[in-house]
């Protein structure tokens, strides 16, 4: 299970339009965004399939389709961009060193000889 402290919960709750919502208005209120982010973070730290998420967590199709629309709006960048300048200037985070990853998929057949590297960049973005 992965639950966020109250203090990482804080510092990030803003950013999500969710928790911006008033508490009059009308109709069902949302699942909790809370949960939502911990059930996303679950899968992303687990790598499972989105039905496979424990019955603990929301509903999958819920996670999934606020995943899809943060996700669309850009809100997970905007936290990890925030989180990262933070760490940067308290010290916490050095990006003088970055890695590239890099993995082989071999297509069966014919399809093996024209296999290319998948390259996967980790580390401070370029823009």
């Amino acid at each position: 299970m992965i639950r966020l402290t109250d203090e990482q919960w804080e510092r990030i709750r803003d950013h999500f339009p969710e928790e911006n919502i008033a508490d009059g208005r009308p109709g069902r209120k949302p699942t909790p965004t809370r949960c939502v982010l911990e059930a996303v973070l679950w899968i992303l730290n687990t790598g499972a399939q989105w039905h496979m998420l424990p019955q603990s967590y929301p509903n999958y199709k819920t996670v999934h389709r606020r995943f899809q629309t943060w996700c669309r709006d850009e809100v997970l960048r905007r936290v990890l961009t925030d989180v990262a300048n933070e760490l940067r200037d308290s010290g916490a985070l050095n990006e003088e060193e970055c890695f590239i990853d890099a993995t082989f998929v071999m297509a069966k057949g014919a399809g093996a000889t024209n296999a290319r590297p998948i390259i996967t960049l980790t580390g401070p973005s370029t823009r």
